[in-house]
């Protein structure tokens, strides 16, 4: 296990008193020795100056690739004893110093804000990954969940991004319903995965595939779309699990393909493009319509429908919502109407989210979904974003400032 150390930076004072003594040397001694080679080094650290110079040091030293970071947090901070240092500031004294290093957070509730600025970190520091908790733990059941995350890291077969996501895997594997009560979240870098070819995806549209996301592995997905902007692809992922699909996954976090089938697929007998047929859509029957085309976003078989009546095209239509071949003939049909969503990608807007309106928010992406305009929104008020937003609960443009972007 050459070169996988630990470097611990621990708080001076967890708050009960002068004669516990509840750190994590006790969990560092039993690190190494246990696992063979594994070098544990730990500092004390009260104030942002002794923070920052320990953690300038750390950077020096190539064979304590893991820092361990044990303090009292708060979303997107860490506590010190004079004043509270959030993940910028932090990102901004390891800055293109952290390749090939692994970076975690034990203390609550850090990693409770937009995964955009975790990425972020990863992106200026240039670390491998970063490990964190979204809420407040347990002491001693994070300290014995740690043990076990720190002995798979200095375990770890490959020391890169692929590694990486083998821990990730592990982790889930044995020991995921601990880590989903602790809502701890591991993310790795992409820029650590080098593609084999500029701009080619591994994957295609409904490939069935393992995915990463939020530390837990999770199997079988369905690639539902392939992006590529500004020289990067992601992936639009479809997650069997809750049926429910993540926009944009970057390459690092598709594990692999999966031989496993998804259980709520509908393959089976069905229409085909060109069929005239009978279709119900919010409650009313419809007759005749036109199958414009038949896609499989996610496993579901999925009927994109023109309808005669009023010469609209409504996309996602499941196989429920046909009722039959129709007899009837179309009348000649003009280009379709599709919705266009009236709010754009950066708009800043107030929204409604079950009966509660929220100013300020973002629209992080817009979309017409089953013939009808849907958003991806941001909520500044708690940092989290809600997907699928009607447009009718979109109530306007703001000039609200916004408060923790």
């Amino acid at each position: 296990m050459k070169d996988r150390g630990i470097f611990c930076i621990e708080t001076g004072d967890w708050g009960r008193g002068l004669a516990r003594n509840t750190g994590v040397q006790p969990a560092l001694d039993l690190l190494a020795a246990v696992v063979e080679g594994v070098s544990c080094f730990r500092r004390d650290a009260a104030t942002r100056a002794e923070f920052e110079h320990y953690l300038t040091q750390w950077t020096r030293s190539s064979s304590q690739p893991i820092l361990y970071l044990c303090f009292h947090g708060l979303p997107a901070v860490i506590c010190l004893e004079d004043g509270d240092l959030d993940l910028e500031g932090i990102a901004e004294v390891l800055a293109g110093k952290c390749e090939g290093r692994v970076i975690h957070f034990s203390s609550c509730e850090t990693f409770k804000l937009d995964e955009e600025r975790l990425r972020r970190f990863l992106r200026t520091t240039g670390a491998l990954a970063l490990g964190g908790y979204r809420k407040t733990v347990d002491w001693m059941e994070s300290a014995a969940f740690e043990l076990l995350f720190m002995s798979a890291l200095c375990r770890a077969k490959r020391w890169d991004a692929s590694g990486m996501n083998d821990v990730a895997r592990r982790m889930t594997e044995r020991h995921g319903e601990t880590a989903s009560r602790l809502q701890f979240r591991f993310y790795v870098n992409d820029a650590e995965v080098q593609p084999t070819k500029r701009n080619e995806a591994s994957y295609a549209v409904d490939d069935i595939v393992k995915a990463s996301y939020e530390g837990r592995v999770y199997e079988p997905c369905v690639i539902e779309g392939v992006n590529r902007r500004a020289g990067r692809t992601t992936y639009a992922v479809y997650f069997d699990v809750d049926q429910s699909v993540v926009p944009e996954m970057l390459p690092s976090q598709i594990l692999g393909r999966s031989d496993l089938k998804p259980a709520h697929d509908v393959y089976g007998p069905g229409y085909a493009a060109g069929d005239v047929v009978r279709a119900v859509y919010d409650g009313v029957e419809f007759d005749p319509c036109f199958v414009d085309a038949v896609r499989y976003p996610g496993g579901k078989r999925r009927y994109d429908v023109f309808f005669d009546a009023d010469q609209t095209l409504v996309q996602g239509l499941a196989d429920s919502e046909i009722l039959g071949h129709s007899t009837r003939t179309m009348t000649p049909r003009i280009a379709p109407k599709i919705a266009s969503p009236r709010y754009q990608v950066g708009m800043h807007v107030v929204a409604m989210y079950r009966g509660e309106r929220f100013d300020p928010c973002q629209i992080l992406d817009a979309a017409v979904v089953r013939g009808r305009p849907r958003y991806t929104v941001y909520f500044d008020a708690d940092q989290t974003h809600v997907m699928e937003v009607p447009e009718e609960n979109i109530l306007g443009v703001t000039q609200t400032p916004f408060v923790n972007s």
